[in-house]
């Protein structure tokens, strides 16, 4: 691309440019025209972002925040919303989550108030792959429903904002080998897309379907789709689809004949290298490990493990140490702010009292009359001086309050969070073993054993992110129109290889027409609360059961959910020590599972939020019963 300081005519002079890069250049000359206005302006950002994301993502990230800052400035709505939406998407593609989930966030608002109804839909479904890239399924999959259910209802309705949320749908479940689940969405994406010509989504879609028909038992079909997508792919110049269509090609190729599956392999990933995607990185690299062990060259095959390890770890624990991090910061500014306001408290009061001195002096040398009316100004400065000690002792317990919450974030983050990390610290290294001999029954185990520590720790970091935000009042409920059945799903098929690996017998169920009004986070956590607690604490070959069903209350009708299980139970006096957070302690489960005693008083406060009351009832070696209720959705 030509330098960015050189004249818009000298730039379009130079026919050696790319189209787009005499574009880009166009745009950036019209950025330093004098007098251009500002809604001009932000389109012209907004353009760029979008000609920039797949050259230069900082780049377009930059054009992008500085054209949303200037749409903010001069009170532009549409235009904001316009650059949010491509904004989230650009930070989305570069790997920042954190800053991606901000700005869809962002987007949701900007797009309820402008009453924009497909960038409604494109904030949920981009929070649904935000929540998918970071392995909370059944939050990605109720973001989904929740863009689905509007992309239907805009005039005229989104047909391809409907496949790509049918597509990502599948793609989640085909991640979590729910083949079952992923079959309906992925065959309704193909027939919409049937229906009108977007070559990227047809590319994308393909690599499903064939991963689809793969799993179910349709293996030439699988590759003959394969094939179509890399063709696709090399048409559009799209390396993503490329380096996912050869890693499928040479993994079924590696099964007849792995030295030829090993250049395929190779340049799948170099692609996904160049692409800049750890994700597909790494799962190339699964392949990869899986030819050389094929091929007998064990070392090369170990090497490669281990590098996928190291990535995916990567990976996945980025988005962990950013929360954590950004939650440290949080409370050290808090912190500090606490104490500055202190500091001014104690100045204030230290000039009062010198006002207050001076003016008893003065009162010697006047007059009688002239004294009462002092005395009354004495007294109202008393009287703003006692309001002054007040707001004083206020922001004292405030900060105590600041404080003893660092201070149980940090034993948490340090005790209670140590063990589970530690454990996967001592079950890895056994993996690169147990992979390496010719039966993998251990090796089976123990990827079970860390899938079920991995959701175990995924719970316990959740509840801390989620306790940090109500600490810091940044908490909001935003209600929606939601599936019970969705939900109830979601949250079964999230605990189901926990429950499996622990001989618990796990059921859930809801009727398929029952529609509530409430928070996705909020409703998500509190049951992944519960009936994470219920697993913890029922013994082997006992039973957990989560419902939902309508109810009528006062003359109307709500919808109760329920967690019961058959548990060690607990006294009901104890029980309710549970529901406050200055006093509950972590408590291992009949497994030895690790908590860190926020998970109740977190649901009691939700469930608050969400406009019902947590009840509980137990009975020692009996087991024990939570349920609320929230408003149902004609």
């Amino acid at each position: 691309m030509l330098g960015q300081g050189r004249a818009w005519a000298q730039s379009a002079a130079v026919s050696s440019a790319s189209p787009r890069d005499r574009v880009v250049d166009s745009l950036l000359a019209r950025l330093r025209l004098p007098g251009e206005p500002d809604t001009m302006r932000v389109w012209h950002y907004n353009l760029l972002l979008r000609l920039m994301m797949r050259k230069d993502l900082p780049a377009a990230r930059r054009y992008g925040e500085q054209g949303w800052a200037l749409a903010r400035r001069i009170k532009y709505p549409v235009g904001e919303t316009r650059l949010l939406n491509n904004l989230a998407a650009a930070c989305y593609a570069g790997g920042d989550l954190m800053a991606a989930q901000r700005y869809f966030e962002e987007l949701v608002v900007g797009a309820k108030r402008t009453n924009q109804c497909e960038l409604l839909g494109n904030a949920y479904l981009g929070l649904g792959n935000v929540m998918g890239a970071l392995d909370e399924v059944d939050r990605a999959l109720v973001y989904y429903e929740q863009a689905r259910g509007i992309y239907a209802s805009c005039d005229p309705p989104v047909v391809v904002g409907q496949a790509l949320v049918l597509n990502n749908t599948g793609t989640n479940y085909l991640n979590t080998h729910q083949t079952a689940k992923a079959a309906r969405p992925v065959r309704q994406a193909a027939a919409l897309v049937g229906k009108f010509k977007h070559p990227w989504l047809e590319a994308t879609l393909l690599i499903n379907l064939g991963t689809l028909q793969k799993e179910e038992g349709h293996t030439d079909s699988a590759v003959a789709t394969w094939q179509r997508a890399l063709t696709l792919g090399k048409k559009l110049d799209d390396q993503t689809s490329q380096s996912a269509a050869l890693g499928h090609l040479s993994e079924e190729k590696a099964i007849t004949d792995p030295n030829a599956a090993l250049p395929i392999i190779q340049e799948a990933l170099k692609l996904a290298r160049e692409t800049e995607d750890p994700e597909l990185e790494a799962t190339n690299m699964q392949v990869q490990a899986l030819i050389y062990h094929r091929l007998g060259q064990s070392r090369k095959a170990y090497e490669t493990l281990a590098q996928y390890v190291i990535l995916h770890d990567t990976v996945s624990g980025q988005a962990l140490h950013a929360v954590i991090a950004k939650q440290q910061v949080r409370f050290d500014v808090a912190q500090q702010r606490d104490r500055i306001r202190d500091l001014e408290q104690q100045r204030r009061i230290s000039r009062l009292r010198a006002e207050r001195q001076e003016a008893r002096t003065r009162t010697y040398g006047l007059a009688a009359g002239s004294l009462l009316l002092l005395l009354l100004l004495g007294g109202g400065l008393v009287g703003l001086l006692i309001r002054s000690r007040r707001r004083l002792q206020t922001s004292e317990t405030a900060l105590r309050v600041a404080n003893q919450t660092k201070d149980q974030l940090m034993h948490i983050i340090g005790h209670d969070l140590r063990g589970p990390i530690a454990s996967f610290q001592q079950l890895t290294p056994l993996l690169h073993e147990v992979v390496r001999q010719p039966d993998l029954t251990d090796a089976h185990e123990l990827i079970r054993n860390l899938d079920a520590g991995a959701q175990q720790l995924g719970g316990l970091v959740d509840n801390l992110f989620q306790w940090t935000r109500t600490r810091s009042g940044q908490l909001v409920n935003q209600p929606v129109r939601l599936s019970a059945e969705l939900i109830v799903e979601s949250i079964g098929s999230l605990y189901a290889p926990a429950a499996q690996l622990k001989n618990i017998h796990l059921t859930y169920e809801a009727p398929p027409d029952l529609m509530v009004w409430a928070d996705v986070d909020l409703l998500a956590t509190v049951l992944r609360n519960l009936v994470g607690n219920a697993l913890k604490f029922t013994p082997s070959g006992g039973t957990v059961r989560l419902t939902a069903e309508s109810v009528e209350e006062d003359a109307q009708t709500v919808v109760e959910f329920t967690v019961t299980d058959t548990g060690v139970g607990v006294a009901l006096e104890r029980l309710a020590q549970f529901f406050q957070a200055d006093r509950a302690a972590s408590t291992v489960g009949t497994a030895g599972e690790p908590g860190t005693g926020l998970g109740l008083p977190l649901s009691a406060r939700f469930v608050q939020l969400l406009g019902g009351e947590l009840r509980a009832e137990s009975t020692p070696g009996q087991g024990s019963r939570f349920w609320f209720r929230v408003t149902s959705v004609g």
